[in-house]
């Protein structure tokens, strides 16, 4: 069947993209842990107010641009920002 063809091809494509998405997630831990250490190393605050605020100003912004709902794309970030301090907490006090 052509519908069955379509759909299945549609899916494949947001296997991919799920796919896509988890490996710059994983990047973006890889990069963030490599933070927490630079910021262990020169005793720097686990987290940064500033640079917060920031990144939810800027992915607001884009979430816009891209016509996606913000709430949700700020839900998103919370959860990953809560892990990234919690992990940043977890280096600062591991020798």
């Amino acid at each position: 069947m052509q519908y069955d063809n379509e759909l299945d091809e549609l899916r494949e494509q947001i296997d991919q993209v799920d796919k896509n998405i988890l490996k710059l997630l994983a990047k973006r831990f890889e990069l963030t842990e490599k933070v927490g250490i630079y910021k262990k190393n020169h005793d720097l605050p686990s987290c940064s107010e500033d640079r917060e605020t920031l990144l939810f100003k800027e992915i607001k912004k884009l979430a816009e641009e891209l016509n996606l709902d913000t709430k949700l794309v700020k839900d998103i970030f919370e959860l990953i920002l809560a892990r990234v301090k919690e992990n940043h907490e977890h280096i600062k006090t591991s020798d």
